[in-house]
């Protein structure tokens, strides 16, 4: 199904696809439409139905797409029920312990909206798993994909593959600008449900700051409907980034301290 408000630039429409309530678990896209006709213009799949050696984010078509490795289906030993970690790459069933067998990985969903830089042409979306799925490919990543073609700029993945912490991205990405010293540097910020708040650089994906802001779990960090909690004097340095906090956990965070520039 598809998930999060749309957002509307340059005559296409993008959306994500998500599991509803994982039930069942789905593998997640970011789509671009057209505005005018609805038609699929171009995917984004967090999860490569090919991929080159044992790089789980190197989407390939051929073997020339692959430098020192192959070109091979992303296939990964998972079973019908129970958690699976997703991490124990597979060419067929006899490499996987039954009752798993060797098929696509699942997950990777879209459940926010994506954010949107008009001057750079760059759609920043966040990807999130499904209970009790392993994290796998782009699962659990933000990703910068160009707004025309779709094509994967970076990606910024902390979580750890074949994690079952649930620990989605799945509040929406806020694109803003901030002073790192006395250097206005263009950021883009997501939060985890981890709890912790990241920072990256816009035009790398590297990693700025990071603050962990509330407790994490399944059901904890941030919202995927509000973009969850932000403290006070966070919110204030982010004041441009348009985020629509919780009451009950805006009080709570706004009793909390962290560094106003966020290193």
């Amino acid at each position: 199904m598809l998930r999060g408000k749309t957002r509307v630039f340059n005559g296409k429409v993008y959306v994500g696809k998500s599991s509803h309530r994982d039930a069942p678990c789905v593998r997640g896209a970011v789509i671009a439409l057209d505005a005018g006709t609805g038609a699929e213009v171009w995917r984004f799949d967090p999860l490569p139905e090919r991929i080159c050696g044992t790089d789980t984010r190197h989407a390939c078509t051929t073997d020339a797409d692959c430098s020192g490795s192959t070109c091979g289906a992303f296939l990964v030993c998972r079973s019908g029920s129970g958690e699976q970690t997703q991490s124990q790459l597979c060419a067929s069933d006899a490499e996987c312990t039954a009752p798993a067998t060797c098929q696509r990985p699942l997950g990777s969903g879209m459940t926010s909206s994506a954010a949107i830089d008009t001057e750079k042409g760059t759609v920043y979306a966040d990807l999130g798993d499904c209970i009790g799925a392993g994290n796998t490919g782009f699962s659990n990543s933000l990703v910068a994909l160009d707004a025309e073609t779709g094509a994967l700029r970076w990606d910024f993945s902390p979580i750890p593959f074949g994690n079952l912490g649930d620990l989605d991205f799945i509040a929406s990405p806020n694109v803003f600008t901030a002073n790192i010293g006395a250097t206005p540097t263009p950021l883009v910020g997501v939060g985890s449900k981890n709890g912790v708040y990241y920072a990256v650089d816009q035009d790398t994906g590297a990693l700025v700051w990071q603050e962990a802001v509330v407790a994490g779990g399944e059901a904890g960090g941030f919202s995927p409907s509000t973009g969850g909690c932000v403290r006070e004097d966070l919110r204030r340095h982010l004041h441009r980034a348009a985020l629509h906090l919780r009451p009950r956990r805006h009080e709570r965070c706004r009793r909390m301290a962290v560094s106003a520039d966020g290193v």
